[in-house]
């Protein structure tokens, strides 16, 4: 991903670090650089040949990655017409998506220690495992709260 030195610079190091970050969520690597591409490119929609390119990628890869992306609802297939080709961009509500995502993870994790603890003699255990219930409580409402507070400021702000 050869990239001019310039405005514009950095986004090579940008795509590399954020797909890293992605793959922390649970997307491979690749998918990471092309939901990273997609958020800095121009234009904002890019063909599989053009993500291929920009990201010194297989034809193969870039397919896989854009499938997974696709399945996930983080980007979607776009087309214009004459135009032969699909092409890719980001869906604009990628990031509450992801953090939904990550609520439901939390969700289970919660829900797993509620049954543990249930299912478990009283004793040190329990005690570990009622502290992971509280912390995955907080965390659940907490981002609850948050997620709702975010709609609601982005739709007064339509």
């Amino acid at each position: 991903m050869e990239e001019p030195a310039g405005p514009g610079a950095g986004r090579s190091q940008f795509v590399e670090a954020a797909a890293i970050l992605l793959q922390e969520l649970g997307l491979t690597r690749m998918s990471g650089r092309v939901l990273a591409w997609l958020l800095v490119c121009e234009p904002a929609h890019q063909s599989a040949a053009q993500l291929a390119s920009a990201l010194s990628a297989s034809a193969g890869a870039v397919s896989a990655a854009t499938r997974e992306l696709v399945n996930f609802g983080l980007i979607e297939r776009v087309a214009f017409p004459g135009d032969r080709k699909d092409y890719f961009v980001m869906r604009p509500e990628v990031w509450w998506t992801l953090a939904r995502q990550r609520l439901l993870v939390i969700h289970a994790f919660r829900a797993l220690a509620e049954a543990a603890s249930r299912d478990m003699q009283p004793g040190a255990t329990n005690e570990r495992l009622d502290e992971m219930v509280r912390f995955y409580e907080f965390m659940e409402q907490a981002m609850q709260a948050g997620i709702a507070r975010w709609e609601a400021g982005r739709e007064a702000a339509r």
